[in-house]
């Protein structure tokens, strides 16, 4: 059952995502936590990372990490910047593409080794690199919820990060409550539960492709025995969605309520399990 679901992940799942390439940036360019911040840990932030605070919080601190699911390079090409090699991956090729073309852009090719590869197949990274070879590793915007055999992940990681080294994950809740409301009162009740089945069919996912939706607590099960966590953020708590929120940018006051309010329950430990995502930043064991 496991090989007839990967067989299909590999031939649905890659193409939509490079059909998504123009427009990755667009749909992504939403609030983020940056995962190596030495200093505050994981503290929130309402907009994009600007690139002093990268250079300021990063550059010193890690020397190589690697990314999980790098799309176009949101979060690549500002590390890289601030003096961090990265091995990026990604299912996509076109997105891939886009990344070196932004990386030349940058004057940054030369901190960049991209791969096409999956989250599970990480084992060729091992065999690439060697065990211990990352000071830290990260898979934001639900890179990993994406990834349809999750088994092998936690051991390959735990392989190639360092000693006490960080892990950052940005992972999709099993529970929005925006999606939910919203969805429900536009008469779309399987839309509104999506989240709730064990995968999300092409058709009510986010981008249209298949999902799996492990949530925090399946990805502390997993990643336990090799990984301590350590905290643990919501994002977009009472904010919707991208999808679900354009309509909120023409009312700037009421999504100023709404953001003021997200950055009081984030790290609330019921309430942060009923945003869009959390932030879970874990230490390697």
């Amino acid at each position: 059952m496991r090989f007839a679901i990967d067989a299909v992940f590999q031939r649905e799942f890659k193409k939509p995502w490079g059909g998504l390439c123009e427009i990755y940036d667009d749909l992504f360019s939403i609030p983020v936590v940056f995962p190596f911040d030495p200093k505050a840990g994981m503290a929130g932030c309402e907009e994009p990372l600007p690139e002093e605070s990268v250079e300021r919080l990063s550059a010193c601190l890690f020397h190589r990490v690697l990314e999980i699911g790098c799309g176009t390079g949101l979060e690549t090409i500002p590390l890289s910047r601030a003096g961090v090699d990265i091995v990026a991956l990604d299912i996509s090729g076109r997105m891939l593409e886009e990344l070196d073309r932004s990386a030349r852009a940058a004057s940054v090719r030369e901190r960049i080794d991209s791969r096409k590869r999956s989250a599970s197949e990480l084992a060729t990274i091992v065999r690439e690199y060697g065990p211990g070879s990352f000071d830290g590793a990260f898979s934001h915007f639900g890179a990993l919820n994406c990834e349809p055999n999750l088994e092998p992940v936690p051991n390959a990681l735990h392989e190639l990060v360092k000693p006490n080294g960080k892990l950052s994950l940005g992972i999709l809740n099993r529970t929005c409550l925006a999606e939910i409301v919203l969805f429900a009162a536009g008469h779309r009740p399987r839309r509104a539960l999506a989240r709730l089945q064990p995968s999300v069919p092409v058709g009510q996912s986010r981008f249209g492709v298949a999902v799996f939706p492990y949530g925090p607590v399946e990805i502390t099960r997993r990643f336990s025995p090799f990984f301590s966590k350590e905290k643990e953020i919501g994002v977009s708590v009472c904010v919707p969605p991208p999808e679900l929120g354009n309509r909120l940018l023409t009312h700037n006051t009421f999504l100023s309520l709404l953001e003021a309010v997200d950055r009081s329950l984030a790290r609330w430990p019921f309430f942060r399990r009923l945003g869009d995502y959390v932030m879970m930043q874990f230490s390697r064991r």
